[in-house]
């Protein structure tokens, strides 16, 4: 057993790991459980090579989850996935202090950012601001944005999309700024 998120009874030999959820395991033995935000995992450890048969099938049917995760590390920071669904898709941003995403725009949709902790400053189109926590601004298509942390501390956001294509080859960004 790895970390504090599990409690066991009566379980043996079981490797489980789980980062955010509390996984109890009753009269187990042999096991490996892995418990992320993109999957579960529950495999008998003598089966744990065809872990990429599961990979394949997910491959088969086209499903993106063979090849994304929910979370994305970047230079500053990371986003994850919370929900998507037809023409909108929701994540949460972290950037961290000093750091920027890049100055971008996009074809297909627009941007809703909600601060949730820390100071953005953030540049739509020509005009600059300042946002803090509880603040909201809005970016439509086709208009430039830059986003910043100016701040000591992690800044949080949500991030609402919507619009017809919501992939990230639709982003346009400009390298220098």
């Amino acid at each position: 057993m790895i970390g504090d998120n599990a409690i066991t009874l009566n379980s043996y030999s079981n490797l489980i790991i789980s980062n955010k959820r509390l996984v109890g395991a009753i009269g187990l033995q042999n096991l490996i459980i892995v418990d992320t935000e993109d999957a579960t995992l529950i495999a008998d450890k003598n089966s744990s090579q065809d872990v990429k048969k599961i990979v394949d099938i997910l491959k088969a049917k086209n499903d993106k989850r063979a090849e994304e995760s929910l979370i994305a590390y970047k230079p500053y920071g990371y986003y994850m996935l919370l929900e998507e669904g037809k023409n909108f898709k929701i994540r949460k941003l972290l950037l961290k202090p000093k750091k920027h995403i890049s100055k971008q725009m996009h074809h297909h949709r627009t941007e809703h950012w909600i601060i949730l902790r820390g100071t953005a400053k953030v540049i739509i189109g020509d005009k600059q601001y300042f946002f803090h926590e509880n603040e909201s601004f809005f970016v439509p298509k086709s208009t430039w944005h830059y986003i910043e942390n100016p701040g000591i501390i992690d800044l949080e956001m949500l991030e609402v999309q919507s619009g017809e294509y919501l992939e990230e080859d639709d982003t346009v960004r400009e390298n220098v700024f």
